[in-house]
């Protein structure tokens, strides 16, 4: 997604399900990009970037207010939800 607004807030979820086989990424919870995949996310990462690609080239211009990692699917197979409109509380 390349036409992000200065000064609004997006819920940006990324997950997997593991039974499709498929990582979905959602913006405003609605399914944005899938990619096929078999590769897992491995427990043994180290360091995570965020808003950037592995090059460091692109950098994120912005804030990230939350970020969370579920230890299961949150919304499979693709399906749209409704995203929380405030800070999370849990």
């Amino acid at each position: 997604k390349n036409d992000f607004v200065v000064d609004t807030w997006y819920h940006i979820e990324l997950t997997r399900d593991d039974t499709a086989g498929a990582y979905y990424l959602y913006v405003d919870g609605v399914l944005d990009k899938t990619v096929a995949s078999a590769s897992q996310i491995s427990s043994t990462i180290g360091v995570c970037d965020i808003g950037s690609f592995i090059a460091g080239s692109v950098g994120l211009n912005g804030w990230v207010d939350e970020f969370r990692i579920a230890s299961g699917c949150l919304h499979p197979g693709g399906i749209t939800f409704t995203p929380p409109t405030g800070a999370y509380t849990g």
